[in-house]
């Protein structure tokens, strides 16, 4: 926002320059009053830019609606249901109120620990197994576009989830409910 406002400077004092330029001389536009006359009008854009400036930046001022710890609480469960969602549909049996334990951790990298983006979301998902080994463990990484409003959409590469169309338990083509998932937070 800040470059964006930089360089609309040079083409609003442009644009008001030539817009004097041509009044100036009109006779509706009464006689001029010299430097007093302009003084009176930067100190008004002055004014106008400074409180822009003060709305800008207040906007980020207060807590922060998105962070780690949201996005975890949400990604797991969104992902749970849209997996067992998915088992259905291809025809397995899945108990009424099952879920999947789910442990997800969520990052961006060299950005800012919170607030809206780009974030990389690892979902260690553990699998019941019978035998010595009570679960196995999957990892799922999905890129999760977040938006300020706490709504995401988390896409992971077709190697684990598999493509973006399947064929379900009747034979269809459906879409995979795991190829891009979507879901929302509460963000206050």
């Amino acid at each position: 926002m800040l470059v964006s406002s930089l360089a609309s400077v040079p083409w609003i004092v442009a644009c008001l320059g030539v817009s004097w330029l041509i009044l100036r001389r009109r006779d509706f536009a009464g006689a001029a009053s010299g430097a007093g006359g302009w003084l009176a009008s930067v100190r008004v854009v002055a004014a106008v830019v400074a409180v822009i400036a003060l709305l800008a930046f207040a906007g980020s001022w207060g807590p922060v609606g998105v962070t780690a710890a949201r996005l975890r609480a949400a990604i797991g469960p969104t992902f749970s249901n849209v997996s067992l969602f998915q088992e259905r549909l291809i025809g397995r049996t899945v108990p009424p109120g099952a879920t999947l334990d789910i442990r997800p951790s969520c990052n961006r990298g060299a950005a800012a620990p919170q607030g809206p983006g780009e974030w990389t979301c690892n979902l260690n998902v553990f699998i019941p197994q019978p035998g010595k080994v009570p679960f196995q463990e999957d990892i799922v990484t999905y890129d999760v576009s977040v938006s300020a409003n706490g709504c995401y959409k988390a896409a992971s590469p077709p190697s684990f989830v598999g493509q973006q169309i399947m064929r379900d338990a009747r034979g269809q083509m459906v879409t995979n409910p795991l190829f891009v998932v979507y879901g929302c937070f509460n963000t206050l």
